[in-house]
């Protein structure tokens, strides 16, 4: 039998390098699939969701009703959260690249994710050891955004040799990070640890450098 997989990503918009990515990597992994050895055969339908939750519900619907996907593959909690019920209710495995919990509920739907906390973890090790201490922290007020934070944040608390300094928050959609750019040259922090999602983070790295 053929096992259909639809990968909800994005191929388009500011997110595209996700997708892109993904699909290399799966195209170098097929290329040296050995088919003869394997149970089944595979074929992978992409959709673009340009990161878009709205997107998302229409192509998964697609997949679903139209081309008879057995498992979908998606990115980004946004995306996770819209796709979710949805595979609940059509009872289609669901894994999902996101960090937001209150995507894994129901039977159908999994997070195939390091923790936040052992991603916070990583991020603390990798600041003690360039002598990194005081911190400041940028995030977005997005599901996503604030799971990978507040991970690295309850690490970091934990720890006696990091102090954080302050946390900054900001909302979807924000372009204009004057204000934000002078407020961290006041405190002159030696990191500043960014939890942004595209495009915020794009506007931001460039108004930063």
């Amino acid at each position: 039998p053929v096992v259909k997989i639809g990968v909800l990503y994005p191929m388009s918009g500011n997110a595209a390098f996700f997708g892109d990515g993904a699909k290399k990597a799966t195209d170098l992994f097929f290329s040296n699939f050995n088919e003869k050895d394997a149970k089944f055969k595979y074929e992978i339908l992409w959709e673009d969701t340009q990161a878009n939750p709205a997107k998302a519900v229409l192509a998964v619907r697609k997949l679903i009703d139209y081309d008879k996907a057995d498992v979908i593959l998606d990115a980004f909690s946004s995306v996770g959260n819209a796709v979710s019920p949805i595979a609940n209710e059509k009872k289609t495995p669901h894994l999902t690249f996101a960090q937001d919990r209150s995507i894994s509920t129901g039977f159908y739907n999994y997070r195939v994710v390091t923790s936040t906390k052992k991603t916070g973890q990583k991020m603390v090790e990798a600041l003690k050891a360039r002598n990194l201490i005081n911190i400041v922290g940028v995030v977005e007020n997005t599901a996503g955004t604030l799971s990978l934070y507040n991970g690295f944040i309850s690490v970091a608390q934990a720890d006696d040799s990091l102090k954080i300094k302050d946390t900054i928050d900001i909302n979807p959609g924000e372009k204009d990070f004057n204000l934000i750019l002078q407020k961290l040259n006041n405190i002159n922090p030696d990191a500043v640890v960014i939890s942004l999602q595209s495009p915020e983070v794009d506007i931001f790295m460039k108004k930063i450098r």
